[in-house]
């Protein structure tokens, strides 16, 4: 009675380690997913920061030239 009793305990203890290997490898796929996400968004972040510096600048200078100009003058569409 012994035998067939720790032949199933047995069994029931590999299946509970089963499912907890197959939680530990989702868990971990999902981990590795989160942090490529991450360094997208980092990624991402940094481009725009990089694109946005110079368009501040020429929206700067293009403010002050369409002050200096006369609201008649006709390049002031094309400063627009």
């Amino acid at each position: 009675m012994c035998l067939p009793y720790l032949v199933e305990e047995l069994e029931t203890t590999l299946t509970k380690l089963q499912q907890s290997h197959q939680e530990l490898a989702t868990t971990q796929n999902r981990l590795v997913q989160t942090e490529r996400l991450a360094s997208m968004g980092q990624i991402s972040a940094g481009v725009a920061h990089e694109i946005n510096n110079p368009l501040s600048t020429i929206l700067l200078y293009s403010h002050m030239l369409l002050k200096q100009h006369q609201t008649q003058d006709p390049e002031n569409e094309d400063i627009r």
